[in-house]
């Protein structure tokens, strides 16, 4: 039903819902504007007839239950507390005080309003600091408040706060906010994963979940399809991190296929039409690292750091923190292999050379002898390399002064 409220905010819907406390083993109170999630994998539906039996529901085994598969209608009309399996089934928040206060039994039942998350400002219950159309409020496993959207706890962002308030993560309470899962892209489920060509006959062609094509006609500045920028302001203090964008495969199933690529992620450039700019750069992916911090401590910084952290070592093919190929030669031949601009003090930084214990009687020095020779003293490094399935060992000296 439509519900004007708020002055013209006539966007506002409200649902009756049936409220089963299934998941506290306890008592329950009801707080105004707290949130509740569909009982989306319930067998119980709400009319008292089985859709499987059929027949006169005096003459069925389980009036009160539906089989998955016959649409049973409790999987849209049965709201319970938010947790781990149905949280990414977020039915709303509680409407109104009426109820507020009321205490459910365990198992016991509730008929009550909830304001739907169609995108109307409605009042929520949130346990955080809250800035007017900045605050981020989620769902929260075991939670009947809107928090912070943390991995710990499953949460799934459902709001942006609409008005500021910095007393409510000392105590949870009401405020304004745009009610809207769909402002946020979040396509797990309960911390499985959502199946896309699983089951059944296995799909053989290319499969997409998410899709932007776009083509821009400006004719100066930057065009983008797709614009993620994340700015870290926690002091962090223990382990953790940020990422802009994490892109994460997990190989499970067999691979077969003779020809292919598996990637986390995939940087491509295709050029066409016209190339006309002395200071253009042509990237098929492009890092950078910029700023002016203040570096008290810090084991790393790099522009791209490659790990790997495989437990076992493949029977067959090489294995490569980088490779790097050139499909067009001969037809184009590139210039470089690494392109070093001036201002790097080392041009690699090597570990774990393999030398130790080598016998060097053999190994030819740099500079032979006499005057303007290079020095011979110091420790030398063997750098070993591969150069067509052959092994062949670079040497490195330490700095050279003239003998």
């Amino acid at each position: 039903m439509s519900n004007v409220s708020f002055g013209t905010n006539i966007s506002v819907q409200k649902k009756r819902v049936k409220f089963i406390n299934t998941n506290s083993s306890a008592a329950v109170t009801l707080y105004e504007s707290m949130p509740f999630c569909y009982q989306f994998d319930t067998t119980t539906n709400i009319l008292g007839y089985d859709k499987e039996a059929g027949g006169d529901s005096g003459c069925q085994t389980s009036p009160t239950t539906t089989a998955e598969g016959y649409q049973n209608e409790g999987k849209f009309l049965i709201v319970d507390l938010p947790d781990a399996d149905n949280i990414h089934a977020f039915a709303g928040v509680l409407a109104g005080s009426s109820y507020a206060g009321k205490s459910i039994a365990d198992d016991g039942e509730q008929w009550v309003d909830i304001y739907e998350p169609n995108g109307a400002i409605v009042p929520v219950r949130a346990g955080v600091e809250c800035t007017v159309g900045r605050t981020v409020l989620a769902v929260i496993t075991a939670t009947q408040y809107l928090g912070h959207p943390l991995s710990a706890t499953q949460a799934k962002p459902v709001a942006i706060a609409w008005e500021t308030n910095a007393t409510l993560d000392t105590t949870a309470g009401i405020v304004l906010a745009k009610l809207d899962p769909d402002m946020f892209l979040n396509q797990n489920s309960t911390g499985d994963t959502i199946l896309v060509g699983v089951g059944g006959t296995a799909a053989s062609a290319s499969m997409v979940l998410n899709s932007v094509e776009s083509e821009f006609g400006h004719t100066g500045g930057y065009g983008t399809a797709l614009m993620v920028k994340n700015t870290q302001s926690g002091a962090l203090a223990a382990t953790g991190g940020s990422c802009a964008v994490l892109g994460y495969i997990n190989v499970s199933g067999s691979i077969t296929a003779v020809t292919g690529y598996t990637r986390s992620i995939l940087g491509q450039l295709n050029l066409s039409g016209t190339i006309n700019g002395s200071n253009q750069h042509l990237c098929g992916v492009m890092a950078q690292l910029s700023g002016s911090p203040t570096f008290t401590e810090c084991a790393r910084v790099a522009t791209i750091m490659c790990d790997i952290s495989l437990g076992v070592a493949p029977t067959a093919g090489d294995l490569s923190h980088i490779r790097i190929a050139s499909p067009c030669w001969p037809t184009v031949k590139p210039d470089h292999v690494f392109d070093v601009d001036a201002g790097s003090k080392n041009l690699f930084n090597l570990a774990n050379c393999a030398n130790v214990a080598e016998d060097t009687t053999h190994m030819v020095f740099a500079g032979g002898t006499g005057s303007g020779a290079l020095s011979t003293g110091g420790t030398w490094k063997k750098v070993r390399v591969v150069i067509d399935d052959s092994e062949y060992f670079f040497v490195a000296l330490p700095d050279p002064t003239s003998a």
